[in-house]
């Protein structure tokens, strides 16, 4: 069962409209979905992280937020969670969606002039979006370093 942050506004069903990429990281897959309902946009970010230890079970997280009212265009989240072992990991998201650009195309999913990131215990694990340099910039996360440093997008469904 994920463990859903109270300090997040709820929103788990499934809407048609809905447009959800998974992508495969070094520590586990992470799925971003867009969406939009009467609060105006919405994303839903699932993470299911790979154990960090030997002893520690898989981390499953679930964390909605609506962005793109008008003063939570930009900004940053962070949250702890247990994992099933009873050990602590830290999640933190941040967004800029100030300049970000929509197509029919696309659905709710934005097509340009944003970016999303997820790190994880302090390293980065996945920057969504075409302005990663600035990603890269704003963030305290460490970005990971030789063969761990690959992000693929697996999958993206809806539109």
């Amino acid at each position: 069962m994920p463990q859903c942050s109270p300090a997040f506004v709820a929103c788990t069903r499934s809407i048609a409209g809905q447009t959800t990429s998974v992508y495969a990281t070094h520590l586990g897959n992470i799925s971003l979905t867009w969406g939009r309902s009467t609060l105006g946009l919405y994303l839903l970010v699932d993470l299911r992280l790979a154990p960090a230890r030997a002893d520690d079970g898989a981390g499953h997280l679930r964390l909605c937020l609506h962005p793109y009212l008008p003063w939570k265009r930009k900004g940053s989240k962070r949250r702890r969670f247990t994992t099933p072992s009873g050990n602590h990991r830290t999640v933190e998201l941040s967004w800029d969606l100030r300049a970000a650009r929509f197509s029919s195309s696309r659905g709710p999913e934005p097509s340009d002039g944003f970016f999303v990131t997820v790190a994880v215990d302090g390293e980065l694990a996945l920057v969504a979006g075409d302005r990663k340099e600035e990603a890269y910039r704003t963030t305290s996360a460490v970005r990971p370093r030789g063969r761990r440093q690959g992000t693929d997008l697996i999958s993206r469904r809806g539109g």
